[in-house]
């Protein structure tokens, strides 16, 4: 029964993970849910379920969504194998809800700076940060 559990957990986790990837890319191109909803002949909800991983992705969704972002299938998956899932965090990483929601605000930030030079000096700053 724990195994299976687990197996759920990590379907669940994995949804989550995609859905945030939408989310991260639809951001970065400056679309909203309405615009993709609509790319997608769906409503404005089913893509906030999609990015909350709440509904599945299937795979002529998944392919869909890359035509439409212009990025490869791939990019759902990268790096989804440092995707940690333990059995005492039933929602995986404990942090990862709150890290998705600073995620989205700092890409919406970013988005607002106009200069190339400033984004490219913050990016520095970041890798620099994130090595500590």
């Amino acid at each position: 029964m724990s195994e299976i559990k687990s197996q759920k957990q990590r379907v669940d986790e994995i949804d989550r993970y995609i859905g945030n990837r939408l989310r991260l890319r639809r951001i970065m191109i400056g679309l909203t849910q309405e615009k993709l909803a609509e790319a997608f002949g769906v409503t404005a909800q089913q893509v906030q379920k999609y990015e909350n991983g709440i509904n599945r992705m299937g795979g002529s969704r998944l392919l869909q969504a890359s035509q439409i972002l212009k990025i490869p299938v791939q990019y759902f998956f990268e790096g989804l194998e440092k995707l940690e899932i333990t059995e005492e965090s039933p929602n995986g990483n404990a942090d990862s809800s709150l890290l998705s929601s600073e995620i989205t605000e700092f890409l919406y930030a970013l988005k607002q700076i106009k200069s190339k030079k400033i984004r490219t000096q913050l990016l520095t700053f970041i890798k620099v940060l994130s090595k500590n």
